[in-house]
Order: C-alpha cells, then sequence, then structure tokens
C-alpha cells in the first residue's frame, strides 16, 4: 500500500512521493528491490538510506542494476563521476572519480565506509527512467558519511546506465563484507 510521504509543488501542481517499500539490512550481504517494487507505476523513485554501517573497514558502496529482476546483472554500462571531500581534507581539495564502462556505480568519491564506532553514512539517491525502454536510465545522489577515519564527510555524483531496457531490479553491496545496519526506503514520485 502507498502513502504520502511529503509533498511539493512542480509546475503548480503537488508532487507526491509515495512509499513503495523499506528494507532494513541486518548483516545482510546484500539489499535488493526487485520488480515487485520497481514498476512502471512510477516514472521516478527516490531511495532514502539512513544509518549505513559496513561489516568490513574503509569500503566502497556499490549499486548493481538488472533489466531480467536479478537473474544477471548489467556489465560494462554504467558510467559515474563521484565528488567528495571530509573534514581531514584541506580547503578546496576536493576528490573526485570519473570512470566509463562500469559493472555498478560506485556510491564513494574519495574516502570509503568504514567499522568504527560512530562511522555510518546517509545517502538520498533518484532513480530516473529506470522503466523507460526509449533512454538510458539515470542516477544521482548526495549523502553525508562519518568515513573510515572517523571523519565526517560528503558525497555527490550521478551515473548514466547505457541501456534502454527497463531496469526492474537494483542491488546494493559493499566492496567486501556485509551490509551491518542500514534502512532502505523507496518512494515512487507522482
Amino acid at each position: 500500500i502507498f502513502y504520502s510521504r511529503w509533498s511539493g509543488l512542480k509546475n503548480n501542481k503537488f508532487v507526491n512521493f509515495r512509499k513503495v517499500h523499506t528494507i532494513t539490512a541486518s548483516d545482510s550481504a546484500n539489499v535488493t528491490f526487485t520488480s515487485t517494487y520497481i514498476t512502471s507505476t512510477f516514472k521516478r523513485y527516490t531511495l532514502e538510506i539512513f544509518d549505513l554501517q559496513a561489516a568490513t573497514d574503509n569500503q566502497p558502496f556499490f549499486v548493481e542494476f538488472s533489466t531480467d529482476n536479478g537473474s544477471s546483472y548489467l556489465t560494462g554500462s554504467v558510467d559515474r563521476i563521484n565528488i567528495g571531500n571530509t573534514t581531514d581534507e584541506g580547503n578546496d581539495a576536493i576528490k573526485s572519480r570519473n570512470t566509463t564502462g562500469n559493472n555498478q556505480l560506485q556510491i564513494s568519491g574519495g574516502t570509503n565506509f568504514g567499522t568504527g564506532t560512530g562511522e555510518v553514512g546517509a545517502l538520498t539517491l533518484q532513480l530516473v527512467n529506470f522503466l523507460d525502454t526509449a533512454h538510458y536510465k539515470l542516477v544521482y545522489y548526495t549523502g553525508a558519511k562519518v568515513n573510515s577515519d572517523g571523519r565526517g564527510g560528503i558525497e555527490f555524483g550521478g551515473g548514466a546506465i547505457q541501456t534502454t531496457s527497463a531496469i526492474n531490479n537494483i542491488k546494493f553491496t559493499f566492496s567486501s563484507g556485509n551490509i551491518t545496519a542500514g534502512t532502505f526506503n523507496l518512494y515512487g514520485i507522482d
């Protein structure tokens, strides 16, 4: 059942965010949203992640994309740019990563997630045109975390998934080790 979470004005019309599904990770190998939740009901989705913790220290966080509900995941189809900074960097010392032809979208610019006391992350991702079969898919995100060095940091980034096939499954993993904790809320946007 969907319910309105918040709304706002766009072109003098109200835009509603409707909660589709919540997954709470607890020492999970991955968190996956299947075709049960990513449907043609919405053209755009917002995914909020908070209290995200890694089981293995100093790990990047990844998203993989499937067009066959997880039977396989795309390879060589993801272009990305990540921009990040932490409080232990000097002023204007922004770290960025730009790569093409990836198997997944890496969500960390220059610092990774850690396992120390208080090391946690929160992200908001926008998923655009995932069920559209005429265009490539877009993902963009913002976030904050206490990284593997115990420093506050920010993350901005995005990616293009180069397929015109409908994406109906996304999977979140760390590079190594489980997702110790995290709440993943998926919202459809009217």
